[in-house]
């Protein structure tokens, strides 16, 4: 009892409790995707509770001690079987009202068998997303940590197992902090929790960690190229299956010393793209492993101040962020189908993906209604660029979202960063993130939001230097009442900048039916006359135009009555049925557009 009474005290006074914990990050050299294996879902009801005094580290209750050396029963402030419940995936500020502004560390709690029928083979718990900090627990050992609230993980709990009765423990963090990426201050509400899926994915021990196949682009639109990764070096292993059977590709590919194969293709694919969104299916075996995946061939570069997709210029248009009015982060399919179906009827043929990786089923639908995608990593204002520990962070985030969306034709964008200082340790971190991003994937363009010198009245960012396409972010109209401007920035931008523009922001907020004159804060007059300057002024000059945004979302940094909580820039309420008088502005014009490139409309994708 002595000893008990002084580990009680030392939890008490010991501020470094945490240390223990703060082991090396999960990283994106774990990361394994389902790629059609079968997968044992533990989505459903968790115990749950908030942590606000961090008992999971300060007294260790991970380890679920409930008796004394004589094995009497002892009390406990704990009872993981006996706490609510809570959906998982869910976030959860909309489960209860009171936790609705809630931030810190809650507890999820839940049980669970080994899925293997026979001795052998690996077990992965695999989380798709949990905000933003991760620390598990299996049979009261700490198995590790994730850092990274929107991308994927997986952390191998085989030595871990028993047969039945595994009991599993998250604690999922969502608390703003310095130097985390994003930072302390974003423009977006800060929902916490198990907020996508978690399953376990059982595998033979040796199995495939990578399939990317991609069409190489050296404009013949005749090659392609595919690479393979094993989870280790297995002598037994001489070579894999790989097939495209629509394609009639059929390969046997050596596989090196290190694990890894690659393979290049002849083959002349029918091309992915908006108005024809072909997708076809990709299998490789290595022993007992056989996976799958659907992907689609398209080659998108630029060509001087041009995008190209498979050689046809391109303008891109639509702008969302990821968020359900019932369900905070948590979308359903029908949500995400809504979502999409909004935006092409708008005639959009691109979402900017805002401010951070979307769930992998947005790319999934994108790919297969031809929806192009801006995918981005939450480097956001700012970040302490100096920081080696946030480079790192930055760095695994955009590995991992590399990884899972490198098959998913749709996306063609990866951005590296939003609205962020132009300083020496700013550029330095944002060059890496763009060549670690050419690295991981040569095949699609890097882009950022660059800022505006309102001196000297053009982009006027050392950024812009570093990417292939050069976002713009501009409130002309709205936080500058004077649209003129907009006009000189364009010109003095234009004529010095040789690779394109888009204008990757703009808009103006306004409440669903709130009505007035034209010069009127927040009211539907207002945002539809800046929306038709913008376009007036912009349409025609730039590569792109994505007005912000497509719905609105909550925001804590809304406090305007009219505002209530809101980013009230939306095209459409954050119903997303209601839509205002902008959103028609838009429509207008993005549909002409289509018309005029001889895309398709949402009538004819809807019939294809």
């Amino acid at each position: 009892m002595a000893e008990t009474m002084k580990e009680a005290y030392a939890s008490i006074l010991d501020e470094d409790f945490d240390r223990p914990f703060q082991v090396s990050p999960i990283q994106a050299s774990t990361l394994v995707r389902p790629m059609g294996r079968s997968i044992i879902s533990l989505d459903g009801a968790w115990s749950f509770a908030p942590d606000v005094f961090d008992m999971c580290f300060r007294k260790k209750i991970y380890r679920e001690v409930h008796t004394d050396d004589a094995g009497r029963e002892i009390p406990t402030d704990y009872d993981f079987s006996g706490w609510e419940k809570i959906s998982v995936p869910s976030s959860w500020n909309t489960e209860k009202p009171e936790y609705t502004y809630f931030e810190g560390t809650g507890i999820y709690f839940r049980t669970f068998d080994d899925p293997r029928t026979k001795k052998g083979g690996r077990v992965l718990l695999c989380f798709e997303g949990a905000n933003c900090e991760c620390r598990l627990f299996l049979g009261g050992k700490y198995l590790g940590r994730h850092i990274g609230g929107f991308s994927p993980f997986v952390i191998d709990i085989t030595d871990e197992l028993r047969p039945t009765g595994n009991r599993l423990i998250a604690a999922v963090n969502n608390e703003r902090r310095i130097g985390g990426v994003p930072d302390r201050n974003f423009d977006w509400w800060n929902y916490g929790g198990i907020f996508r899926s978690v399953y376990l994915l059982p595998l033979p021990d040796t199995y495939l960690q990578k399939m990317h196949c991609q069409l190489v682009p050296d404009g013949t639109f005749s090659h392609l190229h595919a690479d393979f990764a094993l989870n280790h070096p297995d002598s037994s292993l001489r070579s894999l299956h790989f097939s495209i059977p629509e394609l009639d590709v059929e390969r046997e590919v050596p596989i090196q010393e290190d694990g890894t194969a690659s393979l290049d293709i002849d083959a002349r694919p029918l091309l992915w793209s908006p108005e024809h969104p072909r997708c076809y299916r990709i299998l490789a075996r290595a022993g007992e492993d056989l996976v799958s995946d659907e992907t689609g061939f398209c080659e998108i570069r630029t060509e001087g101040k041009k995008i190209l997709l498979n050689g046809k210029e391109l303008f891109l248009r639509g702008c969302c962020h990821e968020e359900s009015s019932r369900g905070g982060r948590t979308l359903s399919l029908n949500e995400r189908e809504e979502m999409m179906r909004t935006a092409r009827e708008m005639g959009c043929n691109a979402m900017r993906l805002a401010h951070y990786p979307h769930d992998e089923e947005t790319a999934r639908l994108a790919d297969r209604i031809g929806m192009l995608l801006w995918e981005k990593i939450p480097v956001y204002w700012a970040l302490r660029f100096d920081q080696e520990e946030t480079l790192e962070n930055a760095e695994n985030q955009l590995r991992e979202l590399i990884a899972r969306d490198y098959n998913h034709p749709s996306v063609i964008l990866w951005s590296i960063g939003n609205e962020t200082p132009d300083t020496d340790a700013r550029c330095r971190f944002m060059s890496h993130l763009a060549s670690v991003c050419r690295e991981q994937d040569p095949t699609r363009l890097v882009t950022a939001a660059c800022l505006i010198d309102t001196d000297d009245k053009r982009v006027k960012d050392r950024l812009s230097e570093v990417v292939d396409v050069v976002g713009m972010n501009e409130y002309y109209g709205w936080y500058y009442r004077d649209y003129s401007i907009l006009e000189e920035i364009l010109c003095r931008t234009l004529l010095g900048l040789q690779k394109p523009l888009v204008i990757s922001e703009t808009g103006a907020a306004a409440r669903a039916g709130a009505y007035g004159g034209e010069e009127e804060l927040f009211t539907e007059n207002h945002q539809e006359k800046v929306l038709k300057e913008q376009i007036r002024i912009a349409g025609d000059r730039v590569n792109g135009l994505f007005p912000w945004i497509l719905f609105d979302f909550r925001s804590g940094q809304r406090l305007h009555p009219l505002q209530g909580g809101y980013n009230r820039k939306g095209l459409v309420a954050e119903d997303h049925r209601t839509r205002k008088l902008a959103y028609a502005v838009v429509q207008d014009f993005y549909l002409r557009r289509a018309e005029n490139e001889g895309g398709s409309s949402y009538q004819d994708a809807e019939n294809s």
